[in-house]
């Protein structure tokens, strides 16, 4: 359901390359905050620096690739993203259909642009090995971008990862949900993320504790399917019951719904953000910004993005009406209701927020 309103504007490296998973941004997390700071956090899809992308870049410059961030990301101060690839020197990629492998320099292009924090936890950035997983976490950090979803053993890499920004502690968690190609998984070695009940449940418990946020991101789901699975929608109310604030979903490359389950957003895909997809439904996109505050989560916020030629831009006119009909007819299962507005869209959380708008057609 669509309603009518207004909306709001809106380290230390990422764990060691060595030892264990991503711990913390700045240091241990410590009890929740009481201040009254606010912190915007935002939520690209899945992002690629090879293939398509690469030629773009080669034709183009890199800079022309991330040429809309700015206004894409106004407000906002924390953007993450699920990195599609490794950033691997010299290592030899593993036998599968698709590899990809972002300049040695991925780092430092994300930094400029104001991606410093990326999900390792997905079918990619394993493409060059776990030697490749590794000196992508090295290659990211040393430009200042964090990551997480990756650990020495099967616990270690779903451990939340912690960042505290404006007195203000959210937790990252990342995995993967189903097997991957090319290699054997043994779960006592160094890896990326992959979903296991009890893991995970475990990760979200112990960050509870620690943080005043925790947010979950899964690489789950059909690819180009806008439906999302009942296996899907098990894992993702599974953690919302175990106490997580928001789940992100990545990999089917379109856009699927999304679902408020005790108050709390699912969006099961953003889709993409940098892609070389020119298929219509994958140019669709949203930007998912979540503020929060020491009240909790105050308002979830929704940017239209079009990509053009691997070139995200906030959509105008038919594209951005395209992109919430979109949402509004595969969120129609949950019963979802949104805010229509001059930016964008804010995603209704609770009775309250509904009944404060004018709900149209």
């Amino acid at each position: 359901m669509l309603v009518a309103g207004g909306l709001a504007a809106g380290n230390q490296a990422a764990g060691s390359l060595i030892t264990s998973s991503p711990a913390t941004e700045n240091q241990a997390a410590g009890t929740p905050t009481t201040g009254e700071n606010t912190l915007a956090i935002g939520f690209v899809g899945d992002l690629l620096l090879d293939r398509g992308v690469r030629a773009v870049a080669q034709e183009k410059g890199i800079d022309a690739i991330f040429q809309n961030t700015g206004a894409i990301f106004a407000g906002v101060e924390l953007v993450c993203a699920n990195l599609e690839g490794a950033v691997a020197d010299g290592e030899k990629p593993l036998s599968k259909t698709f590899r990809f492998n972002g300049p040695s320099n991925s780092g430092e292009i994300l930094k400029k642009h104001n991606i410093t924090l990326v999900n390792l936890a997905n079918n990619h950035s394993i493409d060059f090995g776990r030697d490749g997983l590794r000196q992508t976490v090295e290659n990211l950090r040393k430009y200042g971008v964090m990551s997480y979803g990756y650990g020495e053993n099967a616990a270690a890499a779903v451990q939340p990862f912690y960042i505290t920004r404006a007195g203000i502690t959210i937790a990252f968690i990342g995995a993967v949900c189903f097997p991957l190609e090319g290699y054997v998984y043994l779960p006592d070695r160094f890896d990326v993320g992959r979903w296991d009940a009890g893991l995970v449940g475990r990760a979200i418990s112990e960050a509870r504790r620690k943080a005043d946020f925790v947010f979950v991101t899964f690489h789950w789901g059909i690819e180009f399917s806008h439906r999302s699975t009942a296996t899907q929608m098990k894992i993702a109310r599974f953690c919302i019951d175990q106490g997580a604030d928001a789940v992100i979903g990545s990999h089917p490359h379109v856009l699927q719904g999304i679902e408020i389950y005790k108050g709390r957003p699912i969006f099961y895909s953003l889709g993409n953000f940098i892609f070389d997809q020119a298929y219509e439904p994958a140019c669709r996109s949203v930007f998912a910004v979540l503020r929060v505050s020491a009240k909790g989560l105050e308002e979830v916020l929704l940017r239209p993005v079009y990509i053009r030629d691997c070139i995200p831009e906030l959509a105008a006119g038919e594209k951005k009406e395209a992109i919430f009909n979109d949402l509004k007819e595969y969120s129609q299962v949950f019963g979802t209701e949104f805010l229509l507005t001059g930016e964008g869209a804010r995603v209704l959380l609770s009775t309250t927020q509904r009944e404060s708008g004018e709900v149209s057609d």
